[in-house]
């Protein structure tokens, strides 16, 4: 992401997938100053991965598997850059059925994404800054920043409901009973 050259003419650079510092040696290897680790955690989701319960974490530029019992780190997941075909910037990771929303305001997009086979199995362009997404009743259902909407896109069609408006920041879904739960960040 950034380099900078210290006073003997050594340089460190960082990087934004995992906020690690690295210097440059002479002989072309680097060097880990600062391991790194979660930069930006926006999101949390648990699912039941073959038997086993599993964190996902969003981080802005990863999206990484931990071993929910443990804590241990099992896999990082990191964002495309340039194109839809990965995961684009995940900045929220929430529960869709057998799979999980993953939220983009970066690149206004909702991708529903399969864990299981690290497949993209839907995408919903959403050009109102998508906040947070959920899986809903099998649809998905989106918190959008302009406008201060909760729009419901349905799984089959390409027709979009407008659920509620008026928030000033809808930052946080949720769903319990068959009831829809938004927050508002004002």
């Amino acid at each position: 992401d950034n380099l900078a050259f210290d006073w003997r003419d050594r340089l460190y650079v960082s990087n934004y997938h995992d906020g690690s510092i690295k210097r440059l040696r002479r002989n072309g290897k680097l060097r880990t100053v600062s391991r790194g680790g979660l930069t930006a955690p926006g999101g949390v989701a648990i699912k039941d991965i073959n038997g086993r319960k599993t964190l996902f974490v969003s981080d802005t530029y990863t999206l990484r598997r931990y071993d929910a019992r443990t804590g241990r780190l099992l896999q990082t997941h990191y964002s495309s850059v340039g194109d839809y075909s990965g995961l684009v910037t995940p900045l929220t990771v929430a529960p869709h059925g057998d799979n999980l929303a993953v939220t983009s305001w970066f690149g206004q997009t909702v991708q529903v994404w399969d864990p299981v086979s690290d497949v993209i199995v839907a995408m919903h362009e959403v050009p109102n800054l998508p906040l947070n997404a959920i899986g809903y009743q099998g649809d998905t259902v989106v918190a959008e920043l302009v406008g201060g909407c909760v729009t419901r896109f349905r799984t089959h069609g390409k027709d979009a409901e407008q659920l509620a408006c008026g928030f000033y920041v809808p930052a946080g879904l949720a769903q319990r009973n068959g009831d829809l739960w938004v927050s508002d960040w004002a």
